[in-house]
């Protein structure tokens, strides 16, 4: 009886577990998936597995059944339940489980850093790029982290000749509200504007005496030039976000993955994905941020 009751469902559970590996396996092949994404996966399917034995050691017709099949539950599925309760009291961490708790990438476990990458914190990414230096070279930590230093250097050698674009656009954006306030409001430099490139009637001076009135006079020819910049700033913005919808990448995206792959053929040997994800985490201004120690 217990080997006709329970066989199938093992056999269905094994099964399960091995179908989810061979597809694991099968896709990090063809299609170059990760570890991470491996593991993703690993959990789901052992979760579903895990539940449909569950029910089978519930709908068990016998003792012995039921104790053959929570055997290979026990086996395969269960999590010792011990650390949670020598790690948390009262729902609360203890102080010796508060005490090992990491307080540096360095000190995160493989899983960690990959989840974090993938969520794109820029220190877990560099951490991780160091245990790929590390792996490849087989060498220790600190030297790989001073390869990625190096990497780091080389990575934002042209950067700011490639975001000169948007040095010139704030450059501009900030001069042109900076100017736009005296051509509106301060009285000289509306006269002088006039003088110069509109020719307008000039006001009598009675109706020139505050700031307010200068401005509803210079209204008159800053209103088109501000409302149809406005305009046309609102159009490219409104054609940008039907590019990205159409999948073509701005420029700023554009410039990231041109330095990624410029980072990756500068370094062949280590693995593009993390080349890549360090490459487009980098900042622009300052000295490369998270030195590793």
């Amino acid at each position: 009886e217990v080997v006709q009751s329970s066989v199938p469902s093992l056999l269905t559970c094994s099964l399960a577990i091995s179908l989810h590996t061979t597809y694991c396996i099968i896709n990090k092949l063809h299609y170059n998936y990760t570890n991470f994404d491996c593991n993703l996966y690993n959990l789901t399917m052992n979760t579903i597995a895990k539940s449909f034995l569950q029910q089978s050691i519930q709908k068990s017709s016998s003792s012995s059944s039921r104790l053959l099949r929570l055997k290979f539950y026990t086996r395969h599925f269960s999590f010792s339940n011990s650390n949670n309760e020598t790690n948390f009291i009262n729902e609360k961490p203890t102080l010796a489980y508060a005490k090992i708790m990491p307080s540096k990438y360095s000190s995160m476990k493989h899983e960690q850093i990959l989840q974090l990458c993938v969520e794109g914190s820029q220190p877990a990414r560099r951490e991780a790029l160091i245990r790929n230096i590390m792996a490849v070279d087989s060498i220790e930590y600190s030297d790989a982290a001073a390869k990625v230093r190096k990497m780091s250097i080389d990575n934002r050698s042209v950067m700011h000749l490639e975001y000169s674009p948007y040095h010139i656009g704030m450059g501009a954006a900030l001069a042109g509200g900076a100017i736009s306030f005296p051509l509106v409001f301060d009285k000289n430099a509306v006269i002088w504007f006039n003088e110069k490139f509109v020719t307008a009637e000039v006001p009598p001076i009675e109706d020139l005496e505050t700031m307010w009135e200068v401005g509803s006079w210079s209204w008159g020819w800053m209103e088109p030039v501000i409302g149809q910049a406005s305009f046309v700033l609102l159009l490219l913005q409104f054609a940008r976000s039907q590019a990205v919808k159409l999948g073509v990448k701005p420029y700023g995206d554009y410039m990231l993955h041109i330095r990624s792959k410029r980072l990756v053929s500068a370094y062949p040997q280590y693995n593009p994905m993390f080349l890549e994800w360090f490459a487009q985490s980098e900042d622009l201004y300052g000295s490369s941020p998270h030195q590793v120690e």
